[in-house]
This record gives C-alpha cells, structure tokens and sequence, in this order.
C-alpha cells in the first residue's frame, strides 16, 4: 500500500497545482472586466445618492407635515372638550324639561 501512495503521490501534487492554477485563472479578472466593474459600481454609487437626497427630502417633508398635524391634533382635542361642555349643557336643560313634566309643572 506504501508503495502505492508513493508511486501516485505526483500525480495526486499536479491535480491539485493544476486546480489552484485552473482557480487563479478564474479568479483573475481581465484590466476591461476589472474598469468596466468600476464603472457599474460608480453608477450605482451615484444612483444610490439620488436615493438617499431624494430621501432627505421626504424626510424634512414629512417633518414639516407632523408639525402641521400635531397643531391640527390640539385644535381637535380642544374642539372635543368644547363639544363634551356644550353635550353636559344640553343634558343638564333636558333634564329640566323632563322633570317638569308635560303641563310645564315639576312633577
């Protein structure tokens, strides 16, 4: 078996420098590939800045619209509270009314 493994062993060190050259090969990019990358990549880089400006626009947008709606907000809830007194009011004469009865007398 020993002799087996020595008589191969050469052959079993040509695959593998053969694969690790076959890999660089793959992984080696050619100066056009390599620019063209480049290219692609900066294109997306200022595509990605339009994004985020656009984004800072809708975000001060969308802050100015809060501080709109945080006023409209407090003008609701004071308008509610309004309603709530003018609802006691109306309750508090309509139980008046109810209890002086239908001849106008209280009952």
């Amino acid at each position: 078996m020993a002799r087996y493994s020595q008589t191969f062993a050469p052959i079993g060190r040509m695959t593998r420098a053969a694969a690790t050259r076959r890999r660089h090969e793959r992984e080696t990019m050619e100066r056009d590939e390599y620019e063209s990358l480049l290219r692609t990549l900066g294109g997306i880089a200022v595509h990605q800045d339009t994004i985020n400006d656009d984004l800072r626009t809708c975000v001060r947008e969308l802050r100015g619209f809060n501080v709109q709606q945080v006023a409209i907000n407090q003008d609701l809830k004071d308008i509610a509270a309004g309603l709530a007194v003018t609802q006691a009011r109306i309750e508090a004469l309509l139980a008046r009314m109810i209890a002086q009865g239908d001849t106008g007398q209280e009952a």
